[in-house]
């Protein structure tokens, strides 16, 4: 088996466990869709899986959908969202979302100065 047909059958196999509804699989292919495609196509693609693990509780899928909504890439920029997922993601543990989370707070960004 080549590399290519490898990564093939690894994609259609991640993509099966995420439209089963596995949150980390849902994670991972969406990582993967922006992988093939940067910028705004596959982050529009990578969406719905990342909201959904999100939803479930994947703390990293929270950072990612923060991030996608503080840009505005893959859906319509909205900073108090962004700082929800934040919240959510930091509330989790995930460090960088703690750091990140501190500095939106004492700049007001998102939502009132804390």
């Amino acid at each position: 088996m080549t590399a290519a047909s490898f990564s093939s059958v690894m994609r259609s196999f991640m993509r099966s466990a995420a439209d089963a509804g596995l949150p980390n699989a849902q994670f991972n292919l969406a990582q993967m869709l922006i992988a093939d495609r940067p910028g705004a196509p596959g982050f529009t693609a990578a969406y719905p899986y990342f909201k959904a693990a999100a939803e479930s509780g994947v703390s990293d899928a929270s950072y990612a959908l923060a991030q996608i909504y503080a840009e505005g890439l893959g859906a319509e920029q909205d900073l108090e969202k962004a700082r929800r997922y934040l919240l959510e993601a930091a509330l989790a543990g995930l460090d960088t979302a703690q750091v990140e989370l501190g500095i939106w707070l004492a700049n007001g960004k998102g939502g009132e100065k804390d």
